[in-house]
C-alpha cells in the first residue's frame, strides 16, 4: 500500500489486490492524529466516491480505513489496513 498526502490537499491511495488499484481525491487534516479522506475517484474506468480515515501514532501511520461505492457498478469496497509493527510508514507536519 502506498499513500501520497500533497501539500495541495490532493491524495493519492495505491494498494494491490488481484489487481493494482488506486483511490484518489482531497485530504485534510483532523486533529493531531487523523486525517480525513473525501475519494473522488478510483478503480481507473469505473469511478468512485468515498471517505477514509488514516490514523497516525507516533509520528508512523497506524492504520487506513476507507469505505465507498464503486460508480458504475454501484459495488461497495472498504478497505481496512493496517502495517506491520514499526512499518506504518513516517508522517510528518
Amino acid at each position: 500500500m502506498n499513500l501520497e498526502l500533497r501539500p495541495n490537499g490532493e491524495f493519492y491511495l495505491e494498494f494491490r489486490s488481484v489487481a493494482a488499484s488506486q483511490l484518489s481525491g482531497r485530504w485534510r487534516e483532523r486533529g493531531s492524529s487523523e486525517i480525513e479522506l473525501d475519494v473522488r475517484d478510483g478503480f481507473r474506468y469505473t469511478g468512485a466516491d468515498g471517505r477514509g480515515t488514516v490514523y497516525i501514532r507516533r509520528d508512523q501511520i497506524d492504520r487506513i480505513v476507507v469505505s465507498g461505492t464503486a460508480r458504475r457498478s454501484g459495488d461497495r469496497y472498504n478497505i481496512d489496513f493496517t502495517p506491520d509493527a514499526g512499518r506504518g510508514g513516517r508522517y510528518g507536519r
